[in-house]
């Protein structure tokens, strides 16, 4: 995540997040309602956030170059990105992050 979400503003524009998604993951599996955070547009109207996602096989480089292109801001400052990493639960609610999970 970057963009005022991140920083002291009380009322922050808009969220802006990069979502890095294992090489298992396919929106086609999802309900509709959750196939809107992975559709620009939708996330957009909906959440009022900018997404934008990739599978896990982009590979480092291609990662780093999406991470220095988020990380700098329209005047060329560089800006801290704040990293999250979400695991997958399970039905029993015990954290079980199969090698196939989702990893946000």
């Amino acid at each position: 995540m970057w963009g005022s979400f991140v920083t002291e503003k009380a009322t922050p524009g808009d969220l802006d997040v990069l979502l890095i998604m294992s090489q298992e993951f396919s929106t086609s599996t999802l309900t509709r309602e959750s196939r809107d955070a992975f559709d620009a547009t939708r996330a957009k109207l909906v959440f009022e956030a900018d997404v934008f996602w990739a599978q896990e096989s982009i590979g480092l480089e291609a990662l780093g170059l999406w991470l220095d292109t988020y990380q700098t801001t329209r005047d060329f400052r560089k800006r801290g990105i704040v990293e999250l990493e979400l695991g997958w639960f399970g039905p029993t609610n015990k954290c079980c992050r199969p090698s196939n999970a989702w990893r946000i």
